[in-house]
This record gives structure tokens, C-alpha cells and sequence, in this order.
């Protein structure tokens, strides 16, 4: 693994001043999201065992599972080719309405979060260039 592997570390985080758990909450729901809609990388899932079943059951929390299974850091080789797109396209916005957001280690930070994201999936790709819908018989 490089650094140009690296989306997003606890490190960072810390620097701001936070406890670790607390620094862990903006990448561990990022991650936790890909988990969820199946944007992490399969080989990623497997190795996580039972702990990414656990996950989605919410039977563990998002950032004990962020640093146990990922050891604190967000890297694109746990995510699929969409998921590693999306992070290309969205982490660094998402990161910093993250940051002005109230947080904590607790689901409804996750649902929160994750309603944000989930939009930014869904929302259609605006292509330059491209002709008005009204202009299509033209």
C-alpha cells in the first residue's frame, strides 16, 4: 500500500485536538456508508469477517469497527471501483460538512452522515456541454 492509497487517517483528526474516538468518527461512517451499500471492496468485506456482519446490525459501533478492522485509516483499497470513485469525487466535501456537523460516537451521527452521502450517490452527473432536455429534437 502507498500513500497515494490513503484517503483519510485518525491522525489528522487528532491534530485537531480530539479524543480518539472522536477523531475516528468522520472516516469510520464514511467507511461504515461504503460497508452498508456494498461500495467497499469484497476482499475488504471478507477480511472483516464477522465484524462487518456486526456492523450492519449495528451490533458494534462504527468507529470500534473503523479501528479494528481498518486500523484507523480510510484507504481506497478497501473500496470498490464505485466506492473508490465516490471517494475521488465526494470525500473532501463530505470531510468538511462532516466537521461543521455535531458529532459523536453514537448511529444517529451515522444516519445523519449517511443521509448526506447517500444524496451525493444518487445525485445525477451534470455534463457540460451536454444540450438541454427541451433541445433533444434539435
Amino acid at each position: 500500500m502507498t500513500d497515494n492509497d490513503l484517503i483519510d487517517d485518525v491522525g489528522h483528526w487528532l491534530a485537531e485536538g480530539t479524543s480518539f474516538d472522536e477523531a475516528s468518527i468522520v472516516p469510520a461512517v464514511f467507511l461504515t456508508w461504503c460497508v452498508n451499500l456494498g461500495l467497499a471492496a469484497p476482499d475488504f468485506v471478507h477480511a472483516a469477517g464477522s465484524g462487518a456482519t456486526r456492523l450492519k446490525y449495528r451490533d458494534t459501533s462504527f468507529t470500534a469497527f473503523f479501528t479494528t478492522t481498518a486500523a484507523g485509516e480510510l484507504r481506497f483499497s478497501q473500496l470498490n471501483e464505485t466506492g473508490v470513485a465516490f471517494a475521488r469525487n465526494h470525500y473532501g466535501d463530505y470531510a468538511q460538512y462532516a466537521s461543521s456537523v455535531g458529532l459523536d460516537d453514537k448511529w444517529k451521527s451515522d444516519d445523519v452522515l449517511a443521509a448526506w452521502l447517500t444524496r451525493r450517490l444518487h445525485q445525477p452527473v451534470r455534463r457540460s456541454g451536454t444540450r438541454k432536455w427541451w433541445r433533444f429534437w434539435e
